[in-house]
């Protein structure tokens, strides 16, 4: 009789076991390990502005239904009529605290950036560190003692970033795990994590360069006789001179090592594809860099670089550069009289 009694004893314990009944209420345990919920981001910045330390970029990228929902289970005393409130705790997986800015802790992240999460809960946000974070169980909906509900902690949320220094065009973020989350039916009884935060992207700021107002662009060559230009196919006709073309950009966020390349593009000459379409198709221009080569338009790789100056606090920077430009005969012959004029358009490249 007492061997029976032993056998009766062991089922009840395993059907219990299943059900998580406990003596008190305790700490909350995923049923297939712990969930890492991975963000990924590529977020581009158009205010140059902002580019300086101490800029906070608040809420500037969320996410939402990253991963799978899981199941979870929970210690729940055996007596138990109506399921408790569950509390979450979330930690940082990141080791230096920063700065708090309206209650809100920061992150070292990398050299140019500091992060602050919030991840989405049930009607609420789980600040980054959080401890004892209630969600309600309304209406006893909750079935966190049986197994029965699915958490989602993690696959929602948003991300602010804290300039500490400014970026010098982009920061790439490896992947990182930035926050760990917990659940508990009681008051500061945590045990195993059921899901993790991880994070992986870039940020940038806007790159580019634009001319400085008052810059000359209009280049006059002056009249010429159409004798001028007989016999003198591929140079100057009688009495040209060659032009220099004094450019001046404003750069922004155009990092150290970065080359900005310049280009031209418009119509060529037919007898000539180096030069410049000046609308007669005896006549052409010639555009070249500062040591002579031409720079033949609608080509990629005829090219040249920009003199780059030093970065200022907002991130902008000159560039310089001198071309040359000179009048050709393009076929040897005469041309038509008249007034003609061509167009180039300037583009540059940053590598």
């Amino acid at each position: 009789m007492m061997k029976l009694l032993k056998l009766l004893f062991s089922a009840i314990m395993m059907f219990s076991a299943f059900n998580a009944m406990a003596a008190d209420w305790g700490p909350c345990t995923s049923t297939s390990g712990v969930h890492d919920y991975p963000v990924n981001f590529d977020i581009d910045i158009m205010d140059a502005s902002k580019n300086k330390a101490g800029t906070e970029l608040k809420l500037i990228y969320s996410w939402a239904g990253v991963g799978q929902p899981f199941s979870f289970i929970c210690e729940c005393p055996d007596t138990y009529k109506t399921e408790k409130d569950t509390l979450i705790k979330v930690e940082s997986n990141l080791s230096k605290a920063t700065r708090k800015i309206n209650s809100e802790q920061y992150y070292r992240l990398t050299e140019e950036l500091e992060v602050m999460t919030m991840i989405q809960g049930p009607n609420m946000l789980f600040h980054v560190p959080g401890n004892n974070t209630q969600v309600p169980n309304l209406n006893n909906s909750s079935q966190d003692c049986v197994g029965k509900n699915l958490g989602q902690f993690g696959s929602s949320g948003y991300l602010s970033f804290y300039i500490a220094k400014p970026v010098q065009g982009e920061v790439e973020i490896p992947y990182t795990q930035i926050a760990t989350l917990y659940a508990s039916k009681k008051k500061n009884t945590y045990r195993d994590p059921l899901s993790t935060v991880s994070i992986a992207g870039k940020l940038r700021f806007s790159q580019g360069c634009k001319i400085n107002a008052g810059t000359v662009l209009d280049v006059p060559f002056g009249e010429f006789s159409p004798s001028a230009f007989r016999n003198k196919r591929g140079a100057m006709p009688d009495g040209g001179t060659e032009k220099e073309i004094d450019l001046q950009f404003d750069c922004e966020n155009i990092a150290n090592g970065i080359q900005v390349s310049l280009r031209i593009e418009g119509s060529s000459n037919l007898a000539d594809s180096r030069a410049i379409d000046m609308g007669n198709p005896d006549i052409g221009v010639l555009v070249k860099d500062p040591n002579g080569n031409i720079l033949k338009p609608n080509d990629a790789n005829s090219s040249t670089n920009l003199t780059l100056g030093q970065n200022d606090s907002q991130q902008h920077r000159a560039a310089t550069i001198k071309l040359k430009a000179e009048p050709i005969s393009t076929t040897g012959n005469a041309p038509a009289t008249g007034q003609y004029s061509g167009v180039a358009t300037i583009f540059l490249d940053m590598e």
